[in-house]
């Protein structure tokens, strides 16, 4: 008898009282594949690497008795360490134009480093050095098998699934130089989650939604369909100049709406909220904090 993919299922990162481990959830309960699997891995890298075919098999065998509560507030980043995180800018007409760019025949990357990443619900930092710190709400591609010079094919295939995420943009910093990777990197810059939702669990991924609220205004909405370069597209380019590795993270761009593209730009603060959020992905949700230096910290203790 042939299996089916299981789809109903998501992988995630998970913040036990002993420690972060990845876990399956499914209608409200999370197993600890570390502690039901002979030979778990022991990071979502690991489980990546071992392919959704893994994951299927023992999201069908292992009992459902078995499985417990899960608790939102305990979700960490899907992938807490990623080896690489590449981002693309421009990717949406209607951002190009807001932003007064033009668009290219190619994707323009640039890298966030794995320092930046937070999970679901915890706080991004308004660093000490800015007061132009925007929200860029993206849809990410969470690497599987990936590999080297993809095909189109297949090239979903290569990819574990898909997750929401921000690109939190410091606009001072990245526009000091012609070059992103600094303006884009500072720590708590690139919250991610909820989880992961497996590539087969998506049947349009062109009509993935993706919506911004900051403090209860709509900012952000737009569909994948409206992406200069699509997913598989993006995949193909990034993976002719580099192995597209397990746990590798892929921002895809963003819509129109960030408030530098404002002719009066409203720029996060501490006390907003951040939301982004895809129908089938999920949402993200977090609060805007001042960066804690370490005197500040001793006198919280």
């Amino acid at each position: 008898m042939t299996k089916t993919t299981d789809t109903s299922y998501r992988l995630a990162s998970y913040r036990f009282d002993d420690g972060t481990r990845p876990v399956l959830l499914r209608n409200g309960q999370v197993l600890d594949v570390a502690r039901h699997a002979e030979s778990g891995p022991a990071s979502m890298n690991d489980l990546l690497a071992m392919g959704n075919p893994w994951a299927d098999e023992l999201a069908r065998t292992v009992p459902l008795h078995t499985w417990q509560p899960f608790l939102m507030k305990r979700l960490a980043a899907p992938v807490p360490r990623p080896g690489k995180i590449l981002a693309v800018g421009l990717n949406y007409h209607d951002h190009v134009q807001e932003m007064g760019r033009e668009t290219t025949g190619h994707p323009t990357w640039f890298s966030k480093p794995a320092s930046a990443v937070t999970g679901p619900f915890d706080p991004i930092e308004r660093p000490l050095v800015s007061e132009k710190v925007d929200y860029e709400g993206e849809i990410c591609l969470v690497v599987g098998s990936g590999g080297r010079h993809i095909n189109g094919g297949d090239a979903l295939q290569r990819m574990a699934g898909f997750c929401i995420g921000n690109d939190v943009t410091v606009r001072d910093w990245q526009r000091r130089t012609s070059q992103f990777v600094i303006g884009k990197g500072f720590d708590t810059h690139a919250p991610m989650g909820p989880w992961i939702t497996p590539v087969p669990a998506i049947k349009s991924p062109t009509e993935l939604t993706l919506q911004t609220v900051v403090n209860d205004v709509l900012k952000q909405s737009s569909t994948a369909a409206h992406m200069i370069f699509d997913f598989a597209s993006l995949i193909v380019d990034a993976s002719k100049a580099m192995t597209l590795e397990p746990g590798d993270i892929i921002f895809t761009g963003t819509p129109a709406g960030v408030a530098a593209g404002s002719d009066n730009p409203v720029f996060l603060k501490a006390g907003d909220r951040v939301r982004v959020s895809s129908e089938g992905l999920g949402y993200i949700d977090n609060p805007v904090i001042n960066e804690v230096t370490f005197p500040d910290l001793h006198k919280l203790l």
